[in-house]
Formats: structure tokens, sequence, C-alpha cells
């Protein structure tokens, strides 16, 4: 089993149509903080009809609770953004984009 079958066995677990998708943010990993696949059986919340996925969670949290929503959740066939106004289509490529842009900590431009 590679690397990051190991380390990401979450999303190869719940959501292996999507690990392509998933190999294309090994560069972003940095800036992914919060992250999650799906569907689970265990989690009440979960409907297990619900198409394989892999969220990953910039949202605004205070005290324990959303303030401002900003899920990107990518399908095996496509990909979405949730925000306060529901989901909005995006893509791949949006999202890459998207990460390129994101702060990274000074200790990622040094040896």
């Amino acid at each position: 089993m590679s690397d990051y079958r190991k380390k990401d066995s979450r999303i190869y677990k719940f959501a292996p149509e999507c690990w392509d998708h998933w190999l294309t943010l090994q560069p972003f990993h940095d800036v992914i903080h919060s992250y999650n696949a799906g569907p689970q059986p265990e989690r009440k919340r979960d409907d297990p009809n619900e198409p394989q996925h892999i969220e990953l969670d910039f949202s605004l949290w205070e005290k324990g609770e959303i303030i401002i929503p900003r899920i990107w959740r990518i399908e095996k066939d496509r990909v979405m953004l949730q925000t306060m106004d529901g989901y909005r289509p995006s893509s791949m490529q949006r999202l890459w984009d998207f990460l390129r842009q994101v702060p990274r900590d000074p200790e990622w431009f040094a040896e």
C-alpha cells in the first residue's frame, strides 16, 4: 500500500471513487486542515445512498458552530462549494485555483 493510502485510509475506505481526485490535492495538504470522506455507515447523519465524496472544510467556526460555511464537496463526477446560499457548482480546476491562493505558514518556504 502506498504511503498516501496508509495516511489517508479514511479517504480510501469511504470514498475510493474519489481517490484520484484526492491524489491531485497532495501538493496542497499544507493548507487543507480539515477534511472528511463519506458516506460513513457509523455516522447517523450520513445517508448510505448518497454518492461517495470528500469534503474540505474552510468554514469559519465560532464556539464549535459554523458561522460561515465554506465546504468543498468532491464527488466522482462533480465538485460543489457549500456556502450560506447552498451548494454552488464548481470544478477541480477552480478548487486548485482556490488552494493555490490560500496563505501558507512561513515555514513552508524554508528548508
